[in-house]
This record gives C-alpha cells, sequence and structure tokens, in this order.
C-alpha cells in the first residue's frame, strides 16, 4: 500500500477537482439559463419568457378566458430626474413585489418602467377594478415616500384573441388600451 499512495492521492485530488470543476460549469450554466429568461432588477420573467410561456398556458386551457394587464408609471422619467435612478429601481422592485402578489397567471417587466401580467379573468371589470383600487394604494403609499413627485399607473387591458398568431400581438393590444388612457 505505501507504494500506491501517492498515486491514490492524486487520483483522489484529480476525482474531487473534477467534481468540483463539474458543479461550477453546472452552476454557470444554470446561472445563464435564469440570466436568459428573468429580468435582472426585478426577478420577473423577461418578455421572451413571458411570451412563451404564456402561448403554451393558453394553448393548454382552451376553455379559460385570458386578458394581459399592460402596466406603467406616469411621472417615472421626471421621478428618476428628482430622485435618482438607485431610488427609481428601487421603486420598480417594490412594483414588481406588489404585481407577484396579484392572481396572474405570469407577469413580466417589459422594460425600463413597463409591465405586462397574464390573468386567467372572465370579468375584466372585475380586473379594472381591482387594478384600480390597489394601484391607487401602491401610488398613494409612494406619494408619502416621495412626496417631491407624484406617480400614476396607466393600464390597458386587452382580452387574449386565440386567432391571433402569436401572444404578441395580444400584448401590442394591451399596449396599446395603455396608450390610450396615459396622460404623460
Amino acid at each position: 500500500w505505501q507504494e500506491e499512495m501517492p498515486t491514490l492521492l492524486k487520483l483522489g485530488d484529480f476525482v474531487v477537482k473534477r467534481y468540483f470543476a463539474q458543479m461550477e460549469k453546472q452552476r454557470q450554466e444554470e446561472e445563464a439559463e435564469y440570466k436568459s429568461k428573468y429580468d435582472r432588477l426585478t426577478g420577473m420573467m423577461n418578455l421572451t419568457h413571458f411570451t412563451v410561456a404564456c402561448e403554451q398556458h393558453v394553448k393548454d386551457n382552451p376553455n379559460q378566458q385570458f386578458v394581459l394587464l399592460y402596466t406603467d408609471f406616469t411621472n417615472f422619467k421626471f421621478f428618476n430626474e428628482v430622485y435618482g435612478y438607485n431610488v427609481g429601481n428601487n421603486m420598480l422592485k417594490e412594483f414588481a413585489m406588489f404585481l407577484k402578489k396579484s392572481p396572474a397567471v405570469f407577469q413580466c417587466r417589459i422594460t425600463a418602467d413597463s409591465f405586462v401580467a397574464l390573468y386567467a379573468m372572465d370579468d375584466i371589470e372585475e380586473l379594472r377594478n381591482g387594478f384600480l383600487t390597489r394601484g391607487s394604494k401602491f401610488c398613494e403609499t409612494a406619494h408619502r415616500h416621495y412626496a417631491k413627485c407624484k406617480l400614476g399607473l396607466a393600464g390597458g387591458i386587452a382580452v387574449v384573441d386565440r386567432s391571433l398568431d402569436n401572444i404578441s400581438l395580444n400584448i401590442d393590444n394591451a399596449n396599446t388600451a395603455r396608450k390610450s388612457v396615459k396622460k404623460d
């Protein structure tokens, strides 16, 4: 055994190094996959992942009606100018947590202060009223903390039209509805 001990130690060292190298490679692959699917700032789905997930979910539930809610802030550019981008980013994180508490099937940060969520819902008026109530409370709370700039939310709702080629066109419809009510 004495003669074989150095060889066994080298073999053990090789196996341990290979194991940790493989674990690091797996961690890096998982991190890259996560980064390809989720928004770095909020941890929400990115638009590509959201679109794929929604299309599959809508396809898997043919008897359910779905609606998309597209939202963004009013006065957010001014908010960033007054309070700075770090505070603005924190506000976006807070809003992401707020959306994650909603009954949405999936939520996504599209870009900047724009978000979209898919809801399984038959009553659009219920979604609209809930958005107005909860959104107003969110903005009122933000205003109490950041009184120099009053944020608002603009939202557009579109019923998912299964005859359209993909969910992206439905998101565009919700965005068009949002633009029709946005004041800034």
